[in-house]
């Protein structure tokens, strides 16, 4: 054989079709739902091209193939739809049974090893487990960036609000419209809610009271 065969024929191993094959139909399926990760069609069509390069070599069965892609597709649809584990739990089950089943019981040499088949898909299952605690969690989380949280912030007019005029609000100058009398520049503001691109405001008592508390407490007001 030549050098190039003979280092084919290195990696001409069960275990190694097994694990290529499965890390090829994750990448893939993960494109096809998410385009953009241009890493991973490349990773999954390197991983898949090699690993049925290999089972052509090994007394390979089409029903594992099939089982691997099934267990592969049931992960990602998992952590899109998120199903709480449910499709994870029957892709554990799925990748178990394919790795079992890839090749032919009567040859002994071709199979894969028990640790190795638990030891991917208790991956998998984590991995999985991972994510979808991530998206829920990020879910929940309060919107920290954006529109949505103007309302209720505090600022300053930059000019006169008669009703319209410009305010400094999160670092930023907004258009804005008085909700009731007139707000001379230079006066705190409270955002009231956002209209289009335009702040709706009125004028922001708080620092006025807090500071005549503390002129209170320091025995400057009676």
């Amino acid at each position: 054989m030549s050098l190039a065969e003979s280092l084919f024929h290195s990696f001409a191993d069960p275990n190694v079709a097994f694990l290529l094959l499965n890390i090829g139909f994750l990448a893939l399926i993960v494109w096809v739902i998410h385009p953009a990760f241009h890493v991973l069609l490349a990773v999954g069509i390197v991983s898949t091209v090699i690993g049925l390069a290999i089972l052509e070599t090994l007394p390979v069965r089409l029903v594992g193939v099939i089982l691997l892609l099934i267990a592969s597709i049931l992960f990602v649809l998992d952590v899109k739809a998120k199903a709480h584990g449910v499709l994870t739990t029957a892709g554990i089950a799925m990748l178990v049974l394919g790795g079992l089943l890839l090749f032919n019981p009567t040859v002994p040499t071709a199979r894969v090893s028990r640790p190795l088949i638990i030891g991917v898909a208790v991956t998998a299952a984590l991995a999985t487990f991972f994510m979808l605690r991530s998206i829920l969690s990020a879910k929940d989380a309060p919107i920290r960036t954006g529109i949505e949280t103007l309302p209720g912030s505090t600022g300053v007019t930059e000019t006169a609000l008669d009703p319209r005029g410009t305010v400094r609000v999160q670092h930023q100058t907004w258009t804005a419209e008085a909700s009731g009398e007139a707000i001379p520049a230079g006066a705190p503001v409270r955002v009231v809610a956002v209209r289009g691109v335009i702040l709706l405001v009125e004028r922001d008592v708080a620092p006025v009271a807090s500071a005549a508390g503390e002129a209170q407490e320091k025995g400057m007001v009676p």
